[in-house]
């Protein structure tokens, strides 16, 4: 059973994206908690997970969070708005330290290897 903080979080963000089809966010939230409960209900997972951000080529993702932990907001934004590629420049038993290619210069950040998507360990 998922707590109740989770549903009402889930809902309100599937709620805002549903606001622009609906015109009324009382009527999107109504139709989120519907939706939420009946998963809850049946046994699904609702996935409250971490973002990824994803090479261009979509080879290698690295979580947000990773990104916002090591890097001030000019580097965060940076990344998200204008990534080009994903380099893995050393990497130690349990961590690879990545350099985020974008148009406004280089970003170095250390990431545990367990975090990362379509990270290959050769």
């Amino acid at each position: 059973m998922t707590s109740r903080k989770v549903i009402m979080i889930e809902a309100h963000k599937i709620a805002r994206g549903l606001v622009g089809f609906t015109g009324d966010y009382n009527l999107a939230l109504s139709q989120a908690l519907k939706e939420i409960w009946k998963k809850d209900r049946l046994g699904k997972q609702i996935y409250t997970g971490p973002s990824y951000v994803w090479d261009k080529d979509g080879s290698l993702g690295v979580p947000e969070w990773v990104i916002k932990r090591n890097l001030n907001d000019f580097g965060y934004e940076s990344i998200m708005q204008a990534l080009i590629k994903i380099e893995v420049e050393r990497k130690s038993e349990k961590a690879a330290l990545l350099n985020f290619k974008t148009d406004f210069g280089d970003f170095k950040v250390w990431s545990p290897k367990s975090v990362l998507r379509g990270y290959r360990r050769n």
